[in-house]
C-alpha cells in the first residue's frame, strides 16, 4: 500500500547537544526531526565511505591547516 512504518523514539540529550540541535533547526529552517534524519544520513554515508574502505576525510578551510576528520 506504499505506507511506511514510523517509529517514535525518546532521546536523552545533554544541554550542549540540545543547543546544537536547536541551532541547526534555526540555521537550516527545518524541523528537529529533519535535522536528526539528515544527521543520521550523513553519519551513515561517511561511515560507509570512510570506515568500510579505510579512507580519510580532510577539512580544507582557507587560512587554516588541513585537518583530518576522525570518525569514532
Amino acid at each position: 500500500d506504499g505506507s511506511r512504518k514510523v517509529d517514535r523514539i525518546t532521546l536523552t540529550l545533554s544541554p550542549e547537544a540540545r543547543e546544537a540541535l536547536d541551532e541547526l533547526v534555526r540555521e537550516r529552517q527545518v524541523t528537529l526531526a529533519e535535522v536528526v534524519r539528515r544527521a543520521l544520513g550523513t553519519e551513515l554515508a561517511l561511515y560507509r565511505h570512510v570506515k568500510q574502505r579505510n579512507g580519510s576525510i580532510y577539512l580544507d578551510v582557507p587560512g587554516d591547516p588541513m585537518t583530518e576528520l576522525i570518525l569514532v
